[in-house]
């Protein structure tokens, strides 16, 4: 019988699962880590979106500052 971080193992293929589930662990805390990050760029790029969404919305096409592409590209 081996020991591997206080766990005792039993044969070859538990030992694989034990080191198979360590690995998922830290795996799972290292994307924890970047959760913030993410969830910040997340908001960051949904803001970007609303904000030109509200700025298309405010500039009337018709209005005497719109682009007119007869008279502004002739």
């Amino acid at each position: 019988m081996v020991y591997l971080n206080n766990i005792k193992i039993r044969d070859e293929l538990e030992y694989k699962l034990v080191l198979a589930q360590q690995a998922e662990k830290r795996e799972r805390a290292k994307l924890n880590l970047f959760q913030p990050i993410i969830r910040c760029c997340q908001s960051t790029h949904t803001n970007i979106h609303s904000t030109a969404d509200r700025s298309i919305e405010s500039f009337p096409l018709n209005s005497p500052n719109s682009l007119s592409i007869d008279s502004d590209f002739r």
